[in-house]
């Protein structure tokens, strides 16, 4: 009889201990993924900007941190190298098509990354199709990349 418990206990500890080995092995790889809609939330810096495949070179008088800011309220605010934008909405759908609705922002003439920038922002009010088409966003290694229907590329 004691043989026979000794051989249970054993049986029985055995199968604790593959259910424990599943769990430490199963549970890591259960970690949930940021949405994109979640990764966009925050502060951005332009790094570079390309036209057509070509990059666009940084305006040598930029003193200042190109930023654009996305918050959980779909709406989105920031700076250009001389301007203030703000109160700007913006949509994410299918978790990587972006549209830039209509935003605030002071008048000072605008350099080439300025200019090339606020095309990207009223990107659907230049389609003659409605709804217009979105920019697609890529997330990837804490880089933000939006792309245009004009092949207007911002890296932030």
């Amino acid at each position: 009889m004691q043989r026979r418990l000794n051989l249970s206990c054993q049986l029985f500890m055995k199968k604790i201990f593959a259910v424990i080995l599943v769990f430490l092995f199963v549970l890591p790889s259960c970690k949930k993924e940021k949405s994109n809609a979640d990764a966009l939330l925050g502060s951005w810096r332009l790094i570079e900007f390309y036209n057509d495949s070509l990059q666009v070179p940084r305006p040598v008088d930029a003193n200042r941190d190109f930023i654009i800011t996305f918050e959980n309220t779909n709406t989105f605010a920031g700076q250009t190298f001389r301007n203030i934008f703000s109160e700007g909405s913006y949509t994410l759908s299918n978790t990587n098509q972006l549209r830039f609705g209509s935003y605030n922002t002071t008048k000072i003439a605008e350099d080439a990354w300025g200019n090339s920038f606020n095309t990207v922002l009223i990107s659907c009010i230049l389609q003659s199709v409605s709804p217009c088409t979105p920019s697609i966003i890529h997330i990837e290694n804490g880089k933000l990349t939006v792309t245009t229907p004009f092949h207007d590329t911002l890296l932030l």
